[in-house]
């Protein structure tokens, strides 16, 4: 890296000043204005210096900057995608998961009626050879469109309380349902 960048109209051949503005007004961003900007002042002959005194960084992170565009032409404006953490389970996986849980559970050789925390850890395990724990279920379920729900009686006066007592105790612990609102993943 060095710190003798080209200057004026040398800097950034390929682009002139009037174009330079016009993506500075089209970017809608904070970060990536804010780097054209840099740009559009070096573009403008001015130092390193002053551009940092008029953006507010500091002169270093200015030349990197500078730098960026240089190696990387206008594609600079925009950052590279940082790599995160392998997820557990890749997409299709996830996706196969949602349609095993779409199924009854009865379907996966479980003898309850309804998903749970619990069943979904041991169909994943069993399935996938992935271990999640029970706090991280909620984090799994929705990025794949469920949604926690708990069964709610129903009115007394139109069931009878026969029905009403085999519904609390059929239905007494809370599952999973997909949530057709919230799709994050798919």
């Amino acid at each position: 890296m060095t710190w003798n960048l080209a200057r004026g109209n040398e800097f950034l051949l390929d682009f002139s000043l009037g174009e330079l503005k016009e993506r500075v007004a089209a970017e809608k961003k904070r970060q990536p204005r804010l780097r054209l900007l840099v740009v559009l002042n070096r573009k403008q002959d001015k130092s390193i210096d002053q551009i940092a005194d008029s953006v507010g960084l500091h002169r270093r992170a200015v030349h990197d900057i500078l730098h960026r565009f240089e190696e990387r032409g206008l594609a600079a404006a925009r950052s590279l995608p940082k790599p995160g953490r392998t997820p557990n389970l890749t997409r299709k996986q996830l996706q196969d998961l949602k349609k095993n849980l779409l199924r009854a559970p009865k379907d996966s050789g479980f003898a309850e009626g309804f998903w749970n925390s619990r069943m979904i850890q041991k169909l994943v395990c069993k399935d996938y050879s992935v271990k999640y724990c029970k706090s991280n279920m909620p984090k799994l379920m929705a990025k794949i469109g469920f949604s926690y729900k708990k069964p709610r009686s129903t009115n007394p006066r139109k069931a009878s309380p026969e029905e009403i007592a085999k519904f609390k105790k059929k239905h007494a612990e809370r599952y999973w349902l997909p949530n057709t609102k919230k799709e994050q993943f798919l």
